[in-house]
């Protein structure tokens, strides 16, 4: 399977898996050393805080011979380590006391 074709496997695999209130899209970012990543970005209803989970480090470990089911398993719960299921206020972003 070639990276192209993994990142959309894997972008269905993962809309099929999470709960509806969860959006996935493929996002790409350039990094400021000029590097291009691609990964998924989950947005919650609700929510004001996407992590995105970028697919380079799956897509080496499947090469390597990691099942795609594991993989999927490992990014859901990576997902699930890193989601933030309430909205960040700006202010207390800006606010250094809090």
């Amino acid at each position: 399977m070639d990276y192209q074709t993994f990142i959309t496997s894997m972008y269905e695999r993962m809309k099929d898996r999470m709960k509806p209130e969860v959006k996935i899209e493929v996002h790409r970012t350039v990094k400021n050393n000029g590097t291009i990543r691609t990964g998924l970005l989950f947005t919650q209803t609700g929510g004001n805080i996407s992590p995105t989970i970028y697919l380079e480090e799956f897509y080496e470990r499947y090469l390597r011979g990691t099942t795609f089911d594991a993989l999927t398993e490992k990014l859901e719960k990576i997902y699930e380590e890193v989601r933030i299921s309430q909205s960040i206020s700006y202010h207390d972003i800006l606010d250094f006391s809090k």
